[in-house]
């Protein structure tokens, strides 16, 4: 059945937690002992100052989904797919699984600094109803990534995947030293697109597609292939290659 705690303190889990489903507010900090086991067949939700499940040697961390609500950091270490259902509000969060991550349709994921996200494949935003706003982006994906924003988008230090596909209301830009590597196609849709002419960073697409309203501009450390569609109202291509 349900698990239910409410601390006044930080919470620490260690040993074996297991329900179909699972509610835990804490004061403090949420975090689980090494060897933790925590397994929860539908949802799992979090309030804390901050929350790290998952990182603890010997481990083993499972959710049918999950929401967390911190005034910190959220980073969670899944060793399974990820699904987010409900609100994921903190100010960073790290979300690491063995399989995809996806989020659920009403869900809001609302970050106010980076949101990094590491699995097999990634696809958040494109539920019905839903609400992304990330203050930046990081991904590694060894399958596709893709993100639909409800905002404008940053990418920040490394988007690595097999495929991309970035749909934003705003623009999509990239942050110094940021690294996008891409292997087969990358897909932008914005207002407006700058990518590549940050300070030190480093652009490298399988191929290249684009449709913004405004300006597209991509500086490419590669060769560049544009298929599919590039529509804008002006373009800049800058390239190492041809």
């Amino acid at each position: 059945g349900a698990a239910e705690t409410s601390e006044d303190d930080s919470t620490l889990f260690a040993g074996t937690v297991q329900a179909d489903s699972l509610k835990a507010i804490s004061t403090g900090t949420v975090s689980n002992a090494a060897a933790a086991s925590l397994q929860i067949t539908s949802h799992a939700a979090f309030e804390a100052m901050s929350l790290t499940l998952g990182s603890a040697l010997g481990d083993s961390v499972n959710f049918g989904s999950l929401e967390v609500t911190t005034t910190l950091a959220t980073e969670i270490f899944e060793d399974s797919a990820s699904v987010i259902d409900g609100t994921v509000q903190a100010d960073s969060l790290r979300l690491t699984s063995t399989g995809s991550i996806t989020n659920a349709a009403n869900s809001t994921v609302s970050v106010t600094n980076n949101a990094s996200f590491t699995g097999t494949s990634l696809n958040l935003g494109f539920a019905n109803s839903d609400n992304v706003q990330l203050g930046s982006i990081s991904s590694n994906t060894t399958g596709a990534a893709e993100l639909s924003e409800d905002s404008s988008t940053l990418i920040a230090n490394t988007v690595q995947s097999d495929s991309l596909r970035i749909v934003s209301t705003g623009s999509i830009t990239n942050a110094a030293n940021s690294t996008v590597s891409v292997t087969n196609n990358a897909s932008f849709t914005g207002s407006s697109l700058n990518l590549g002419f940050a300070n030190g960073d480093n652009v490298q697409l399988g191929s290249f597609s684009a449709n913004t309203t405004g300006a597209a501009e991509l500086s490419e450390d590669s060769s560049t292939l544009i298929t599919n569609t590039v529509q804008s109202d002006s373009l800049r291509i800058v390239s190492t290659g041809s």
